[in-house]
Order: structure tokens, then sequence, then C-alpha cells
């Protein structure tokens, strides 16, 4: 017995006045992948819905569900869109479709948005989460792309937390969107720094994650090893970073794993999708988040150092 899933809303499109100077609101759309998100989604859609900042349009993609994820979706004023095809065997390349996907359609329906919000199926965020974010990308010009930090959580200095990400349209439509590769957001990232944007993730802004999104498996780690050299990371680079990593499931083979794999693949110069003059940049923002992250982890050991002279 086939389900019959919601029929997709067409009536919840903010009107705003964007002209009026005195009372002029963020202009924004929000998006949400899903993929049996039961156990989540309701809180997900809610903590969006709860802003001080209402979106103008948010759209909930659905990539094909199979448990209840569809109807508490339609219990909501938000747009519901459903992809049902073949899937990829990575689950990221599944969500980069419907995302462009989901993005194509808002844009569509409001081609004048300004920022877009997107966030995980399993993210819960502060009711005023889209005003602190906004309010910083207001103070600063160039900030790109921005979030908050997951609780519990840790990221790199000069990154931005993929569970619930703020892009201003600016800097979405020079880094040309999301372009089809494994890493998508941390390609994302990359491009903005090159085009002269800022990244930040403000640790002074937190979210919730309702599930882990740990690497702990070897083919997990492989992807990752392949990643890296796609992105044009340096080996020396990804080996400092499977320093940092080796604590983490499977512990040490995992790191090793993505050392090796990333290893053989600059043996058989394995042909790299994007141009020259991006990869001359991956080079220079490798260098610069290296220092940026020594120099963090300096002043960290500095801190306890002084505290027991």
């Amino acid at each position: 017995m086939s389900l019959s899933y919601p029929v997709i809303k067409s009536e919840v499109i903010t009107d705003i006045d964007a002209t009026s100077p005195e009372k002029r609101v963020p202009n924004y759309i929000a998006i949400t992948i899903a993929y049996n998100e039961e156990k989540h989604i309701r809180n997900t859609i809610e903590s969006v819905l709860n802003q001080t900042i209402k979106p103008r349009f948010y759209i909930v993609v659905d990539d094909g569900s199979t448990d209840q994820t569809p109807f508490i979706v339609s219990e909501y004023p938000v747009y519901y869109m459903r992809v049902d095809e073949p899937k990829f065997y990575l689950g990221s390349m599944n969500m980069h479709r419907a995302l462009v996907r989901g993005i194509k359609k808002a844009t569509d329906l409001v081609p004048d948005w300004d920022f877009l919000f997107k966030i995980d199926a399993d993210s819960v965020i502060p009711e005023n989460y889209f005003q602190v974010l906004h309010g910083k990308m207001k103070d600063t010009p160039r900030l790109g792309i921005c979030s908050g930090l997951m609780r519990g959580g840790n990221i790199w200095k000069g990154r931005a937390s993929d569970g619930a990400k703020l892009y201003k349209r600016e800097c979405w439509d020079m880094i040309g969107g999301l372009d089809r590769t494994i890493h998508w957001d941390t390609h994302a990232i990359v491009k903005a720094y090159w085009k002269g944007w800022a990244v930040r993730a403000f640790r002074n802004v937190t979210y919730d994650e309702r599930r882990t999104s740990e690497r702990e498996n070897l083919y997990e780690w492989y992807i990752t090893g392949i990643t890296r050299y796609y992105l044009g990371f340096p080996l020396v680079h990804t080996i400092g970073a499977a320093a940092l990593y080796c604590k983490k499931k499977p512990f040490f083979i995992g790191s090793l794993t993505m050392v090796l794999t990333q290893f053989l693949f600059t043996l058989n110069r394995a042909k790299k999708p994007f141009n020259s003059s991006y990869y001359d940049f991956a080079k220079i923002f490798v260098k610069n988040e290296t220092r940026m992250h020594l120099s963090e982890k300096t002043k960290t050991f500095l801190e306890i150092f002084n505290r027991f002279l």
C-alpha cells in the first residue's frame, strides 16, 4: 500500500515591508533537509518558527522519508517539498541534491532574499539565534558565512558549524552556491575566503544537536581522505589533523586510514575537480588556518601554564 504524502503548501511566504527604512526586517529564507527524522523534526521546525525574527519563507525538503516525517511537517506552516529519487551511497551527496533543489525552489518563490539560513533536521536553536547572527553580519559587512556553536562541540577557528549556518546573499552569489563535491560545506567556506569574505562561528551563541555526527567507521575516514585531497589540503595538514583526531573512534586506525588514502591519491596524481586558481588559494587558506589554530592552542597552553606559576 503506497503512502499519500501531504500536499505542498503555497501560502507560507510572509509579506515584508522592505522599502521602509524604519521598519526594515531582515529578509531571509530557511531550509531544512530531512530523511526519516520523525524523532527530531518537530523540535527543529518549532525552533525556527519561534525565532524573534521570523523567516520570510521556510522550506523543508523531505529526501524520501519512509517514516512519519512528512506527516509531522504537514502540521506546520512551512513549504513541504519531497525528493523521491535513487539514493547516492554517500549521504552527503543526497543532502547536497536536496539542498540545491530546495534553495532553487525557495529562490524561485522569494527571489529577493538577503540571507539563507540552513538548519539540520536534528538541530534546535534558541529563539534569538537568527537575530544574533544577523547582528554579527550587520556589524561586520564582510562576514559572509557564520554560525553559533553546537553545545558541547568544538570547531576550528575560522570555520562555521554546519548544523545551523547563515549565509549572506552577496557571499552566496559570489561563491556560486554549493558545488557538487563530497564536502560541499567545507568547499563553500574555502571559496568564501577566496572571494574575500570572512567566516566565523560564535562560541557565545549555542544550539543543540540531537544526534552525533562523528565518523565511526573506516569508510567515512576513507572518504575524508579523498575529500581533503580534492579540496586541496596538503598531506602534511592532513597528518596534523590526524594527530588531533586519533582519539576519535575508531581511534588511531581511522586517522591512519585518512592519511593513507590521501597519500595514495597524491601518489597517483588523481585528477582534481577545480581550477588551479582555487588550489593556489587553498594552500594559502590552509597555512592561515593552521597558524590561527596553533596560535589558539599556544594561548590556551600558556593560560594553563601560568596557573601553576
